[in-house]
């Protein structure tokens, strides 16, 4: 190519409406002319083909998240903290034939490096980063994948770019008590909403949701998506507090001690792995537990608040299960494990061990969440405050770790971090 790009084959480009040889011809261009690096992402709305790239890759290589490692599994195996040979050996063993919890691993095992060692990553031009990205176009990378992280490249350094053009987020004092919004449906009317009057003091100003979110002396926001009223409730809840309310159900996961009727298995018994005294965003979590050695089968049993059976495996040989169906939303169980072994049934976790015991997210908050991991206006601070409102303590902290870094001097954004990162250690 040599004149210029065209505003239209621009924008096929970023709806991957253009065939592979002018795709590439594309890219060749862009790595050498600076007048259509700067159309190619300052000049357009990035919103749409953002969305339909979100929604192509989640189809085309996610595929069904519930069957992948969590963040909290993959952490643990960076951080090399897996207090089980069973457990290590399950993670391993998944990690061996998918590519995305592979991918995952390797990113967050990278990021964990540069935290440790205070690595500064080199300031690569757009030329250099889309001549590096041409290079690993291998035959063996699927041309529909290939095509979707160049775009996502592309898109990735425009908001890099507008970011960089922001102003620096100033911190001057603490919000007042503010009034607590009822229970409802989504309100773009409610107090974090709204957008201040000129001649409002501005409290607290942040890199955050794409853009500035800014709170005045009266606690109205703007900046923010539209949250449901409880959000918006425990959103202002936290900033006056600079602490996040949590649900008190997930702080009694961990506090029953009744035994789950059975045989103990003597000094036979085994343990569970998890999930064990924590919450859950799948209806269909996965439960693993440690081996009986010796044992012919297992059978998995989950439990109601009155030890009722709600639904049991079939016999299994393997140390993993997944229930077939979505298990009810926004309800504590308690699960179990028997094992056959010699013609006995040994039960785990064996009296007087307390409930293994967790809570799966109810629909309310699990949609309130879906939507604001979607959101154009991507809110660190509302989805931090949310997971951990609902006890998802590692997601609440990896939200909140990014706004700390979006705004290395705001107070609000540390003490909530270090909020969560309690709340955190003291599940265990």
């Amino acid at each position: 190519m040599k004149e210029h790009i065209s505003i239209e084959s621009l924008q096929q480009f970023l709806r991957r409406e253009l065939p592979s040889p002018e795709f590439m011809r594309l890219i060749d261009h862009l790595s050498t002319c600076e007048t259509c690096q700067t159309r190619a992402v300052e000049g357009f709305d990035f919103k749409e083909p953002l969305r339909a790239l979100d929604t192509t890759l989640r189809a085309e290589a996610l595929g069904d998240l519930e069957n992948h490692l969590s963040y909290e599994q993959l952490e643990s195996l960076v951080d090399d903290k897996i207090d089980s040979a069973a457990s290590l050996e399950i993670y391993q063993s998944h990690l061996s034939s998918c590519r995305l919890c592979t991918s995952e691993f390797d990113d967050l095992r990278i990021h964990k490096m540069s935290l440790a060692e205070d690595v500064r990553l080199p300031s690569w031009t757009f030329a250099q980063t889309l001549d590096a990205f041409r290079k690993i176009l291998i035959p063996s990378i699927p041309l529909r994948i290939a095509t979707a992280v160049a775009i996502l490249l592309v898109v990735m350094f425009g908001l890099f770019i507008w970011k960089r053009s922001q102003p620096t987020p100033q911190i001057t004092q603490q919000l007042p008590e503010v009034t607590s919004q009822p229970e409802g449906t989504p309100s773009p009317n409610s107090s974090l909403n709204q957008k201040p009057s000129p001649d409002e003091l501005i409290l607290v100003r942040l890199n955050d949701a794409g853009g500035i979110v800014t709170i005045n002396d009266r606690g109205e926001a703007e900046g923010l998506p539209t949250l449901l009223s409880s959000t918006v409730q425990t959103l202002q809840r936290s900033i006056k507090e600079q602490r996040i309310p949590v649900d008190p159900e997930v702080a009694g996961l961990h506090t029953v001690t009744e035994s789950i009727l059975g045989d103990s298995g003597d000094s036979e018994s085994f343990s569970l792995l998890e999930p064990i005294g924590r919450v859950v965003r799948t209806s269909r979590p996965r439960f693993n537990w440690r081996p009986l050695a010796e044992a012919t089968e297992y059978t998995v049993s989950v439990l109601d608040s009155k030890l009722q059976p709600i639904v049991t495996s079939p016999p299994l040989t393997q140390t993993t299960w997944t229930p077939p169906t979505p298990l009810a939303r926004g309800v504590i169980y308690t699960w179990q494990v028997s094992a056959a072994k010699s013609g006995r049934t040994f039960i785990s976790p064996a009296p007087p061990a307390p409930q293994a015991r967790f809570k799966i997210v109810d629909a309310a908050n699990n949609a309130e969440l879906n939507r604001l991991e979607t959101s154009r206006k991507r809110s660190h601070l509302a989805l931090g405050v949310l997971y951990a409102r609902v006890g998802l303590f590692v997601e609440a902290e990896r939200e909140l770790n990014i706004l700390v870094r979006a705004n290395p001097d705001s107070d609000l954004a540390r003490k909530l971090l270090n909020n969560v990162r309690a709340l955190r250690l003291r599940k265990g």
